[in-house]
């Protein structure tokens, strides 16, 4: 689904595509974005409620009845603009939140994916983490002790390749990425992404990795037998509120050749981040589960905790990018 002319939806049904008409200029819903991206991350209050009541009024609410009609249970948003910086998934009917109704996508354009389901038990997996703080271009990062149990999780689950902690520099993670030609990479380490492509970067041991560099090694494999289905950053935030910094989020999967790629608006407490990432790694080695469900798993299995643990700062933040089968 994406938007175009203000006021103007084109929604991709079963039956075609359909124009929806919704009363609100572009002006008034990147002032409602602002509002919602802002209240989403106080962590406390429900301050958030009005703004994502009015988007989902405005985004989600024209076209519901036809999605229940159709038996819809994947929605795939081409969000412009403003609607990169929020997650989608928090929007709010009153009751429930869209996650709750849907698992949830987020693609850069329908064109640019060929959507196909993972074959989890024969992709080869890169797992990379660093579990210390650190300095690099001007940002301070905080430790994130949890990465060691999140990489052996995952590690038990499917196996791969290690890099851990001193073992993560970059000079290895790059060797590794293109002579063991890993299908899925998993990166437990601060991830940021700038307004522009140099300021975007993967924290290692020794330094960083900037995307473009990740694109350089990874990016000829697209077009090969064995391209990089899938990367994970479990940690990573965007400049907040910023489009430029957002979109890089939402084009890192087509920048490092990905087809599509799994990674967070903000930064959550390392204990949510390890529950979100190990429960979406279960949920995806069942059977005929697609990376979309799997992610919605395991953000309801917080949000289901109750308590503070269903606002949305704890559990939203997450955006799957690109293929969602």
């Amino acid at each position: 689904m994406g938007g175009t002319l203000p006021g103007e939806l084109l929604v991709s049904l079963p039956g075609g595509l359909e124009r929806f008409s919704v009363p609100v200029s572009a002006p008034a819903l990147d002032a409602e974005v602002a509002r919602l991206r802002s209240a989403l991350v106080q962590r406390v209050g429900r301050g958030y409620e009005p703004s994502a009541e009015q988007l989902y009024r405005w985004l989600v609410a024209p076209y519901r009845a036809r999605l229940a009609d159709a038996g819809i249970e994947t929605l795939v948003f081409v969000p412009g603009g403003a609607l990169r910086t929020i997650p989608l998934g928090a929007l709010y009917d009153g009751e429930h939140f869209l996650l709750e109704q849907y698992a949830v996508a987020v693609t850069p354009g329908l064109s640019l994916v060929d959507p196909h389901a993972l074959k989890t038990r024969s992709e080869r997996f890169l797992l990379a983490g660093l579990s210390q703080g650190g300095e690099f271009a001007g940002k301070k990062f905080d430790s994130l002790p949890k990465v060691g149990e999140e990489i052996g999780a995952i590690h038990r689950l499917y196996g791969g390749d290690v890099l851990l902690d001193a073992g993560f520099d970059a000079s290895d993670f790059r060797r590794a990425v293109v002579e063991e030609q890993p299908t899925i990479v998993h990166v437990a380490s601060h991830a940021y992404f700038g307004g522009e492509s140099d300021e975007s970067f993967l924290l290692t041991h020794d330094g960083a990795v900037t995307f473009d560099e990740l694109g350089a090694v990874v990016g000829p494999r697209r077009y090969t037998e064995a391209p990089l289905e899938l990367l994970v950053l479990s940690a990573c935030r965007t400049a907040a509120g910023d489009e430029r910094a957002a979109l890089g989020l939402a084009g890192v999967a087509i920048r490092s050749g990905a087809r599509s790629a799994v990674g967070s608006l903000w930064s959550i407490p390392d204990e949510d981040a390890y529950q979100v990432m190990t429960g979406f790694y279960e949920a995806l080695s069942q059977p005929r589960m697609s990376k979309a469900k799997a992610l919605q798993h395991a953000q309801l299995a917080i949000l289901n905790q109750g308590g503070s643990h269903r606002h949305p700062f704890y559990w939203s933040p997450y955006l799957l990018i690109s293929n969602w089968l």
